[in-house]
């Protein structure tokens, strides 16, 4: 548009020194007239450059239209996306925590050395189950080994989680229960091996109900099914729960 106008102007300029030098040399064209075929020239030229805008502006009014309409697109493709990602996250989540459904987690246990053979860690686990009750056979257990960072225990021992895979969950639901067998909770923690997001829903909903006193009668664990559920003690009520967002509104239903 700016090289259109100072061609234009130079147009201008040209034809003007042309009447200029007509009207000097042969006074054929008078003021008036000069002064009308200027003011003929710019109404056309601005008239040409207004239908130019004109189009322009349609133009630019059918682009957004097609833009808003592929932005729209573009969103509700983001949206199906997100929608489809967090499905298979929880779906995988849930095959994942499946698969742990005949496992169990135990902390406090103290490590022999750093090279642990794995048929130890199994018969430490064997001797746990026999402290409850539970007759202990090399069938019952699949396998049994340490996992994680190596941490001090209460008596300042090196320990490592033992996770123990069991052929029957009926064996693996046993020692859970029995878990505050007074022969047992005073040496280590067995709990249900959670996934990593499992853990951190129970983790993040416990932080929330500590945090706030208006929570003191509501509690959240993993129940033997390795589902998270949320209880109020005072009303009796109890949801289950895969995300914070759940968590919440149960908390909000419980002021």
């Amino acid at each position: 548009m700016t090289r259109n106008m100072q061609a234009f102007m130079d147009q201008m300029e040209v034809k003007f020194n042309e009447l200029k030098i007509s009207l000097n040399e042969d006074l054929k064209i008078s003021s008036a007239d000069l002064k009308q075929g200027l003011l003929h020239e710019i109404k056309s030229y601005i008239d040409e450059q207004c239908q130019t805008i004109k189009v322009l502006n349609e133009n630019i009014i059918r682009h957004e239209s097609t833009i808003a309409v592929l932005q729209n697109t573009v969103n509700a493709l983001k949206e199906d996306n997100l929608n489809l990602k967090n499905k298979f996250e929880s779906e995988l989540n849930e095959l994942e925590q499946y698969g742990r459904r005949q496992s169990l987690r135990i902390d406090g246990v103290k490590m022999k050395d750093n090279f642990e053979d794995p048929e130890d860690v199994v018969k430490l686990v064997h001797g746990y189950m026999q402290e409850v009750g539970i007759k202990a056979t090399d069938m019952v257990i699949d396998r049994a080994h340490r996992v994680g960072p190596i941490y001090e225990n209460e008596k300042n021992e090196k320990c490592r989680s033992i996770i123990t895979k069991f052929n029957n969950f009926r064996i693996r639901s046993l020692l859970y229960k029995g878990r505050k067998n007074k022969n047992l909770k005073d040496k280590v923690k067995i709990r249900i091996d959670l996934t990593k997001k499992n853990y951190n829903l129970l983790k993040n909903v416990r932080s929330i109900i500590d945090n706030n006193i208006k929570f003191k009668d509501i509690y959240a664990f993993a129940d033997i099914n390795c589902r998270i559920k949320i209880v109020d003690k005072e009303s009796n009520e109890s949801s289950f729960i895969s995300t914070i967002d759940e968590a919440n509104l149960f908390l909000s239903q419980s002021y």
